[in-house]
């Protein structure tokens, strides 16, 4: 009898823990489901971006800072819970004559001794694939278009997307050899030697907005 006893006992107590354990497993799904809600939908304000370059002179490839003020910036997915889907097929145009260095003199230069003899006006990009942090675009400028990668983060509800192009690959190079003879001292170093790189890294900042997802 004390064993029945026992073995009853035992199996009341199995039972109960067994019922404590799938409450806590549904627990923690609900948990889940509720932190994706909170995740929200996002979407891109196109008015708020900025596109940013730095291009480089001197044999020890100092950075040049600059800017594009105007673009259109045109997303085919306005309003979703994935970052890659929100990038996916983006198309931006680059008005070139709105490029900003931050020097007037310096603008004047670059729109008259490498954009005009670079026979581009406008530069388009197109955002092809989007992985995580990473996708792969096509630039397209002096009539040439080449797929180039890039990489992408998101920090304090902003996108930085960032890439790095060879102007060669655009055949920019009577272009560059215009800009550098009109800025010949300008871009002369130390050592005497006059260069200006064909290397240009962009960043492109996006800020997010973020509504709830709709019940």
């Amino acid at each position: 009898m004390k064993a029945l006893k026992f073995l009853s006992v035992l199996l009341m107590i199995l039972t109960i823990n067994s019922c404590n354990t799938r409450g806590k497993k549904e627990e923690k799904t609900k948990t889940g489901a509720e932190l994706t809600e909170k995740k929200g939908v996002y979407s891109i304000d196109t008015a708020g971006a900025v596109l940013q370059w730095t291009a480089y002179k001197f044999t020890d490839k100092v950075a040049v800072n600059g800017t594009f003020d105007s673009f259109e910036l045109h997303i085919e997915n306005r309003n979703t819970s994935l970052i890659e889907e929100l990038l996916q097929g983006a198309v931006i145009n680059i008005n070139i004559n709105s490029v900003n260095s931050g020097e007037t003199i310096r603008d004047t230069k670059l729109r008259t001794y490498f954009f005009d003899v670079f026979g581009t006006d406008t530069i388009k990009g197109e955002i092809k694939t989007t992985l995580e942090s990473k996708g792969e675009m096509i630039l397209e400028m002096n009539a040439i278009a080449n797929q180039i990668g890039y990489t992408y983060k998101m920090k304090n509800d902003t996108v930085f997307l960032s890439s790095a192009i060879n102007l060669s690959h655009w055949e920019g190079e009577e272009a560059m050899i215009s800009l550098n003879q009109e800025c010949y001292e300008l871009h002369m170093g130390a050592d005497g030697i006059s260069k200006l790189w064909p290397n240009v890294d962009i960043t492109i900042k996006l800020p997010l907005e973020t509504r709830p997802h709709a019940d």
